[in-house]
């Protein structure tokens, strides 16, 4: 059944339609800020994602049984092996985080960091590099223990939070 609308004169027709534009417009406004807020909040939820496993990660860690030093606070990636006086430091951003289950009761977490700006010092000298990648893991059957892997010099450490 169609519903028509009669209108007496087209002052009321005139009327309705300006009425419905009023409304229209509304509502198309009312849409595109539903719409970005829904953005704004995923974008957010994204950014809290990653910083909430950075703070996992936040603190000092002894390696290799206390041969190496090992400090992550908010921005910055600090290496020290005690043996060779080397260290190597630089900023640091997650570029990817994954958690997966290992077993019924245990999960693995691990990280990729990016360093950049990043400063080796080592007995012969200073050497900066441009960039480098770690990767981080940790499983939950191992409390505070972190496993440490640096792609450009090939090294492997296991960690344990001081």
């Amino acid at each position: 059944m169609e519903e028509k609308n009669i209108w007496k004169t087209q002052e009321e027709k005139d009327a309705y339609f300006l009425k419905r534009k009023k409304r229209t417009k509304w509502i198309i406004l009312l849409y595109f800020l539903v719409v970005i807020l829904f953005v704004g909040m995923f974008i957010w939820v994204l950014f809290t994602l990653l910083q909430t496993t950075n703070d996992e990660l936040v603190g000092t860690w002894d390696c290799d049984n206390g041969r190496v030093l090992l400090e992550i606070d908010e921005d910055n990636f600090y290496l020290y092996r005690n043996e060779t006086k080397t260290e190597m430091k630089g900023k640091y951003r997650v570029t990817h985080y994954g958690s997966s289950v290992v077993s019924r009761s245990h999960t693995q977490d691990d990280w990729t960091l990016f360093l950049s700006d990043i400063e080796k010092i080592e007995q012969d000298g200073k050497e900066e590099l441009d960039q480098d990648t770690v990767y981080l893991s940790s499983n939950s059957e191992y409390k505070d223990q972190l496993v440490v892997e640096i792609v450009s010099s090939e090294e492997m450490y296991i960690c344990e939070r001081r």
